[in-house]
């Protein structure tokens, strides 16, 4: 427990570092993509860096606060326009698996299984989960997939404001919660998240603190959204959290991957904002607002990068989860159709075999 806290510790202190010199910088959405470039460079040059499953549970408690203290009547009122922008989300995701995993299996011969799992656009703990269960090529799949994700974190904010148009047209809340107003998001969100994470719901940290704390906001118990003095420290943890990831791996690892992971990222990007662009044309939202909500990320970083960027969080969080959970219990439906797990090995042709690994 003492060398998890003190690997902790180095993390925050990396993390933190970054996150200033980013904001120094000038660099948008600076806390998180700071804190994730400055752990990702101490992990791949072997430095202890680490995260533990509590800090991890606190992160995604205080994002699903501040996603539910966005649920403002306004915010609610722009779900009238989301069934078809889900839609045209449905298809976006179809695309980018069937165009990156035919790119990994004709470009560089990846195995179809294999291919599928390092194109999916999230979700990554189901990928790998998947990846062990089929024996897909487990370090492939982790690889281009951590990739994926430091490429968005680090690229698409300033994508985003060199855009620029649109982000003054996005709704946020601008009353920071006050004392007693804060207390009581935290209380009642936080045990609903703690609640929703130990009885098994996916994402239950996030989703109970959201689906409480915007219960609280839409009723008018209380206002406000989370002050920076608690967000920013979210932020630091949550960019630590994603550059740790790398420390699964080497450089060469990552020489290796570097052309399969960054030309499956372009393809998945390129597709993304085009079914942003849609999206934008027949709903009338903001197109970087779209865009943040279609990006290839992980659910909880696109959601704290909408936060980051003063773009509409509802509609973001609403389109991300959609898509998570469209994954999680579509994908292995599929690939329990389309591919049969390999039989176990027994002992004896494990001996047998043994030497081929």
């Amino acid at each position: 427990m003492k060398t998890i806290l003190c690997r902790f510790a180095l993390s925050l202190a990396i993390g933190t570092a970054g996150g200033i010199l980013a904001w120094w910088v000038g660099l948008p959405a600076p806390w998180l993509a700071g804190a994730m470039t400055a752990t990702a460079a101490a992990a791949l040059s072997g430095m202890p860096v680490e995260v533990p499953d509590v800090a991890r549970a606190i992160v995604f408690t205080v994002l699903g606060l501040q996603i539910g203290a966005s649920a403002t009547p306004e915010a609610v009122a722009t779900m009238a326009r989301w069934p078809v922008s889900m839609a045209l989300l449905v298809a976006t995701v179809v695309a980018i698996i069937w165009a990156v995993s035919r790119h990994y299996q004709s470009h560089y011969g990846w195995q179809r299984i294999t291919a599928i799992l390092g194109s999916n656009p999230g979700a990554l703990s189901l990928n790998l989960a998947l990846a062990e269960h089929y024996r897909a090529d487990v370090s492939k799949v982790t690889i281009v997939q951590s990739m994926r994700l430091f490429f968005i974190v680090a690229l698409l904010p300033a994508a985003i404001t060199a855009i620029g148009g649109g982000l003054e047209e996005a709704v946020r809340p601008a009353k920071t919660a006050g004392t007693w107003d804060l207390a009581i998001t935290i209380l009642v969100g936080g045990s609903a998240g703690v609640i929703a994470g130990k009885i098994g719901v996916p994402a239950g940290y996030m989703i109970g603190a959201a689906l409480a704390s915007g219960a609280l906001h839409l009723t008018g118990v209380v206002s406000g959204i989370l002050p920076d003095w608690l967000m920013i420290p979210g932020f630091i943890a949550l960019g630590c959290l994603t550059g740790s990831r790398f420390t699964r791996f080497d450089w060469t690892a990552l020489k290796e991957l570097a052309s399969a992971g960054t030309t499956g990222f372009v393809i998945a990007l390129g597709l993304a904002a085009a079914g942003a662009g849609l999206a934008a044309h027949f709903t009338g939202v903001p197109y970087v607002l779209a865009l943040l909500a279609f990006a290839p990320g992980g659910v909880d970083v696109m959601i704290m990068l909408s936060f980051a960027l003063q773009l509409e969080p509802m509609f973001v969080a609403g389109h991300q989860l959609f898509r998570m959970l469209m994954l999680m219990f579509g994908l292995p439906l599929v690939l329990q159709i389309f591919e049969r797990p390999p039989e176990p090995i027994s002992d004896a042709n494990q001996e047998d075999t043994s030497d081929a690994h």
